[in-house]
């Protein structure tokens, strides 16, 4: 497909997430970052969109399982919280990476994907 379509999915994506609707923004977005990834590569910033929005989900998601009353947490699978968190940094570091090949280390974006790892490693701890 175009990347046009890439550009497309990660948009309807975000539309789900303004929605709370976590899972479907979760699977458009997926499908965006594999279309944008074919047709643009792995160093592209329009794919370190995709990767940032996934991190951000992925953190909405955790905060979701956060939110249930404790009785309902036990019955989810401890490790979906984690899976997410690590789902999480790996699409941060992604992000981060390519803000950082793109426009080096100083810019304004490559700093807020630092701190945006910062948080997913002290999530626990916050």
């Amino acid at each position: 497909p175009h990347h046009k379509y890439g550009i497309f999915l990660n948009s309807l994506g975000l539309a789900y997430a303004m929605m709370d609707d976590y899972t479907t923004a979760y699977v458009h977005l997926k499908q965006a970052l594999q279309i944008l990834l074919t047709s643009l590569g792995v160093d592209h910033i329009e794919v370190c969109d995709v990767y940032s929005n996934l991190g951000d989900i992925c953190m909405k998601i955790v905060a979701e399982i956060d939110s249930k009353p404790k009785d309902e947490q036990q019955n989810q699978e401890p490790t979906e919280k984690q899976v997410k968190l690590d789902e999480a940094k790996k699409y941060y570091s992604e992000a981060h990476r390519i803000v950082q090949k793109t426009f080096g280390a100083e810019h304004t974006k490559a700093k807020q994907c630092l701190s945006l790892l910062f948080i997913v490693d002290n999530y626990q701890a916050l």
